[in-house]
């Protein structure tokens, strides 16, 4: 019965992937986005097809168990058996993307009526999201002279603004357009923006900064207690319970409630060390004809800048520029992790002979651009006779890109839109699963049968073949295996190894590895040495004490030759 009542979900929901393919392919996509369909919210929750599916299944179910099951412990099982299916369709929206959308909206082919939209990243490693569409149009940017800017329909898809637009039926996603191919002389000529100009940009590409949003300890707990082997478990301890086996279903259930709850809060403060956000500082811009102090995350794509030598340590290039005139010395070692300092080379010098050439097809373009978060050594001063030049000694950069479309930000984003979950293994673990089925189904069969034969309880004959049958998952390893995990996460943590995690399932999955290469460690090391003590041998004598330990040091310099000879 309660396949024959999912069958309305499952087999609508395979049509529903079908026709998304074929959806799909007619519909351009650009940036990061591989493939895109547009969806529509239910006006009402009850309109869900997890909600109003289940309104006729509930009374037809107790239309079966009054009218033809005589047994009223198999009533109450069968009743609870729907509920679980309730639940375990109700978290499947937790579980996939595809689930989600399928189950809670409705999919549409018109981008006015269209509330949200699923996209699907070309990189396999980053996971799908269920994007809303900002249909506002008209955003009022706070400035009395300009109050409204016009913005077409848009979506916020990997911390990125894309655009949609339709066509003749056929609806574009572009990414917002950052300035990264113009011409030398656009650069070199560029007078900074315009008031207006800014207002849409920052509505556009908000503003530059990388802040991961925070995440509670309750919200980290309930990704925890609904994982789908948290799941499997709380239903193995209710059949357990059902079996009349209860102190083992409590004392498994408060351990594994126990386990999951440090596993979030080692989590939770993990991911509070990765917030750390840097303090925006003051910097000088050019805009509006005239050079200004603001604060760094106010910058937009095409300001023009003066970036000198920080006066802090903590101060960085705030956004990926152009270097337009000057010099500069940078340290990429938070990106490369190369300590050496490179000198950036001004685009001034290549103006005059290849100034209608565009920027993206420069042969070595890496040498006039400075990226976000590498580190300013030095600056060398705008040249005397150039019209557009800073009043200090900082040299002139062009905004090229901001928050997390910047180097920074893309390994920022990798992270955090990462797939979570670990997929090497899966199909080597579905072909074990399938043959131990197998063997549990055959067992739970002949249980049954020679049960019914035997006359026993039709109740506990289901209860005793639901146990063989999950008996293929061992009860025990979903409680060992987040132990496990929580232990790793612990000694990792600890002082003497200081290793952050912020994604604890791919731990189990270390333990197939059998080579792992390891980067050099450039990326852990400053060129600076810190002076942290200094360390007197006491055990010397007042002769060696006078002598400096010469002594000592010849008669080992002896034997050490001793050795060799021999």
């Amino acid at each position: 019965l309660l396949l024959l009542f999912s069958f309305p979900l499952i087999f609508p929901f395979s049509l529903f992937c079908e026709k998304k393919k074929k959806r799909i392919a007619c519909m351009e996509r650009g940036g990061e986005i591989e493939a895109f369909s547009l969806l529509r919210e239910p006006s009402s929750w009850m309109l869900r097809r997890d909600v109003y599916s289940f309104v006729a299944i509930y009374p037809l179910m107790l239309y079966v168990c009054f009218h033809f099951v005589h047994q009223w412990q198999l009533s109450m099982l069968l009743f609870g058996a729907s509920i679980i299916l309730h639940v375990v369709v109700f978290l499947f929206s937790s579980w996939s993307v595809k689930a989600k959308a399928f189950l809670r909206f409705n999919s549409t082919k018109s981008l006015e009526k269209a509330t949200h939209v699923i996209a699907h990243p070309n990189d396999t490693t980053l996971k799908s999201e269920i994007c809303e569409i900002d249909h506002s149009g008209v955003k009022s940017n706070g400035d009395e002279a300009n109050k409204h800017v016009q913005v077409p329909p848009s979506i916020l898809f990997q911390q990125l603004r894309y655009l949609l637009s339709e066509d003749d039926g056929t609806v574009s996603c572009d990414l917002a357009t950052y300035p990264n191919h113009l011409s030398l002389d656009d650069y070199c000529n560029s007078t900074g923006n315009s008031s207006e100009e800014v207002a849409l940009k920052g509505i556009l590409f908000g503003l530059n900064e990388i802040n991961i949003p925070p995440t509670t300890f309750s919200e980290l707990y309930i990704q925890q207690i609904t994982a789908p082997l948290f799941v499997f478990q709380v239903f193995c301890m209710i059949l357990y319970t059902l079996d009349e086996y209860w102190y083992y279903s409590i004392f498994t259930m408060v351990m594994l409630l126990f386990i999951e709850r440090q596993t979030a809060l080692q989590r939770q403060k993990n991911l509070d060390e990765m917030r750390k956000v840097k303090p925006p500082y003051p910097i000088r811009s050019y805009r509006d004809g005239k050079w200004n102090w603001m604060q760094s995350d106010e910058l937009v794509p095409g300001d023009i800048v003066s970036l000198t030598r920080p006066k802090q340590h903590d101060e960085c290039v705030p956004a990926d520029c152009i270097l337009l005139a000057g010099g500069c010395v940078v340290n990429e070692a938070m990106l490369t992790g190369e300590a050496t300092p490179l000198r950036k080379v001004a685009l001034d010098e290549r103006q005059a002979s290849e100034g209608s050439v565009s920027f993206a097809t420069l042969p070595g373009v890496k040498a006039h651009c400075l990226f976000a978060g590498t580190k300013i050594v030095q600056t060398t001063a705008v040249r005397k006779d150039r019209n557009l030049r800073p009043s200090d000694t900082g040299c002139l950069c062009y905004i090229v890109r901001t928050g997390f479309a910047t180097q920074e930000g893309t390994l920022v984003r990798t992270f955090m839109s990462s797939r979570e979950q670990a997929t090497a293994n899966t199909k080597e673990t579905l072909i074990i699963i399938f043959f131990l089925l197998l063997f549990a189904l055959f067992a739970a069969g002949h249980v049954f049968k020679k049960g019914m034969e035997d006359g026993r309880p039709l109740h506990k004959l289901i209860i005793e073949c639901l146990l063989i049958i999950t008996a293929v998952i061992p009860p025990e390893l979903p409680l060992q295996l987040s132990l496990a995990v929580t232990n790793a996460l612990k000694a990792m943590s600890s002082k003497a190894i200081r290793i952050t995690c912020i994604e604890p399932f791919r731990i189990p999955m270390a333990g197939r590895a059998d080579v792992v290469c390891f980067d050099k460690t450039g990326t852990l090391t400053e060129d600076r040495v810190e002076f942290q003590g200094l360390a007197i041998p006491l055990h010397l004598d007042d002769d060696d004490a006078k002598t400096g330990g010469n002594d000592s040091q010849d008669a080992d310099a002896e034997n050490d030759e001793d050795d060799d000879e021999d």
